[in-house]
């Protein structure tokens, strides 16, 4: 199927969509039901949310095991030496996505000392304190930008991340009273 995607996957919506009285989210949870016949490179997909829809590959996020998404920072809780490299307990990794050994137990990592290695979701950890899409974010601070203002304490969602740095990241944020 596009995108490498298989009947099943569970995937995470990248998009906001309102057709015919229904809505689609950022990070609604869905699953990819089939390919559509009559529109090359869609695929159709199924959200508890509201009803099917038709998406490209690139609306969405695969759902990794574990609830792993590509982008999420780990933390290994094993240590271990293969040819290719090393892993030692609590370094800090990237998930790349799913693993093609095991794609239902496994996610395929990159660590600073092991370029390319699969493990099992249960043997890393997503790091806390970054954030994923879709998740809620609330305001340390007030600012304006003349027309609009968001409070400290305001609660918003997380629409998109992009990965500065090693140490944080840089959030994209849909506060209510303030529009896009």
């Amino acid at each position: 199927l596009p995108g490498g995607h298989l009947i099943g996957d569970v995937v995470i919506s990248k998009i906001d969509l309102t057709e015919n009285g229904f809505t689609l989210t950022i990070g609604d949870r869905g699953t990819v039901v089939g390919e559509c016949a009559h529109i090359s490179a869609m695929l159709h997909c199924h959200f508890a949310s509201s009803t099917e829809w038709l998406l490209r590959p690139e609306a969405m996020d695969h759902e990794l095991p574990g609830g792993f998404r590509a982008g999420d920072v780990v933390t290994s809780k094993i240590s271990f030496v293969q040819t290719g490299g090393m892993v030692a307990i609590g370094d800090c990794g990237t998930v790349i996505g799913a693993s093609t050994i095991d794609r239902h137990r496994q996610v395929h990592c990159e660590f600073p000392s092991f370029a390319s290695v699969s493990l099992l979701a249960t043997n890393v950890r997503l790091e806390p304190s970054h954030f994923r899409i879709g998740d809620v974010a609330v305001s340390k601070r007030s600012w304006t930008n003349g027309a609009n203002e968001v409070l400290l304490g305001d609660r918003g969602i997380v629409v998109g991340v992009q990965q500065a740095t090693f140490f944080y990241n840089h959030l994209s944020v849909r506060f209510p009273n303030f529009p896009d």
